[in-house]
């Protein structure tokens, strides 16, 4: 966290560049899932996030934000698997709560260190 100098209040630090990639790839696949995208969101959004998590230090607080949008991305998946019309409101529910994860994980991402597996590759932020 930083002080905004104008607002002093506290602003999040970015997304360190090397995950920042991963989770705006997931959160792309989420935001534009749709009936028939969602067998293909279900497993590029793990995938990004794997990616992404093997990379840092896991921290609880990172663990829990990564479990948080695994669920939000699969109570949406679910809604697309159960129903060949889903319901449009509740799918515009289910993609803000998964936004919010998003943004709660890249807060939690925002003080994330590298690992020694991103270190011996190269990525050190």
């Amino acid at each position: 966290m930083k002080i905004d100098p104008i607002n002093t209040e506290m602003i999040p630090m970015p997304t360190p560049e090397p995950l920042a990639s991963h989770i705006d790839m997931a959160r792309t696949a989420v935001r534009r899932a749709d009936i028939t995208s969602a067998a293909l969101m279900v497993r590029n959004v793990p995938a990004h996030l794997r990616n992404a998590f093997g990379l840092l230090c896991p921290t609880p607080e990172i663990e829990q934000a990564f479990e948080e949008v695994m669920r939000t991305a699969g109570v949406l998946a679910g809604t697309f698997r159960t129903s060949s019309f889903p319901d449009r409101q509740q799918v515009e529910r289910e993609k803000e709560a998964a936004m919010r994860a998003f943004d709660q994980l890249e807060t939690a991402l925002s003080t994330a260190k590298p690992n020694e597996t991103a270190r011996a590759i190269g990525l050190d932020w």
